[in-house]
């Protein structure tokens, strides 16, 4: 006699799933960090943008160029040497570039929460009083400052890093937090 009963035995249904289990267990974090990836990838092509194009204006014009963070104001810009204003401070002898220029200026997210700000060494970060803005010079032979920047993305939680190589004004990224 002929068992006549279809169904599944228990091993089958066990096999099925434990191939969804590893399945899932290999796409949902893939899921969970493609949001992160993309603020990522989008500040440091905004970022690698601005720099480029302050390098660029350095050297066409040959005035130096201040790639500027309002981080009030969540946005970054390319302000220019203006020698006409008689100021003390070397740096608040700049002014805005045109600002309809979508290459002059970017906003960061609200997702981005910077760690560290190094310029030549220094932290600007870490002092006794709320940092507003920061900022570091490319010149118009196309070096710039030593600049790393450590970022945080705040949902789902990940870290990186910006450099600023000296020497050509490019600009590196690292998927961990940079020490001088």
């Amino acid at each position: 006699m002929q068992n006549s009963q279809q169904g599944f035995s228990i091993i089958e249904i066990l096999i099925v799933l434990l191939l969804i289990s590893v399945a899932g267990s290999l796409i949902i974090p893939t899921l969970f960090n493609k949001k992160q990836d993309v603020i990522k990838r989008q500040f440091t092509a905004n970022f690698t943008t601005l720099v480029s194009e302050a390098l660029y204006l350095a050297v066409s014009t040959k005035k130096t160029h201040q790639v500027y963070f309002n981080f009030d104001e969540k946005i970054i810009s390319i302000k220019e040497h203006d020698p006409s204003i008689q100021d003390q401070n070397f740096h608040n002898q700049f002014v805005f570039t045109d600002q309809g220029n979508s290459f002059n200026y970017k906003n960061i997210s609200n997702q981005l929460s910077f760690k560290n700000f190094y310029i030549e060494g220094k932290d600007e970060l870490l002092s006794d009083a709320i940092t507003h803005n920061s900022w570091f010079y490319i010149m118009p032979d196309g070096t710039s400052q030593s600049v790393i920047i450590n970022i945080e993305v705040l949902d789902p939680p990940s870290q990186f890093a910006l450099s600023v190589n000296p020497f050509y004004s490019q600009v590196q990224s690292y998927d961990s937090f940079q020490k001088l």
